[in-house]
């Protein structure tokens, strides 16, 4: 019976810290927006093979 009430007092206590966590975010929004300069940048140099030519027998 105490493994319930500790799965239901973690429970709640993951639930008020979310909830403290979404109030914060919510109102400080600035703070946690990426700015363009600030996401990683991926560049593709090569073409990537499509699945469907392993099925045809590779390229015709």
């Amino acid at each position: 019976m105490s493994v319930i009430y500790a799965i239901l007092a973690m429970f709640g206590g993951f639930m008020i810290i979310g909830t403290i966590a979404a109030v914060h975010i919510d109102r400080h929004p600035e703070e946690h927006e990426n700015e363009p300069e600030e996401l990683p940048r991926v560049v593709i140099s090569q073409q990537v093979p499509s699945v469907f030519d392993t099925f045809k027998g590779g390229k015709d």
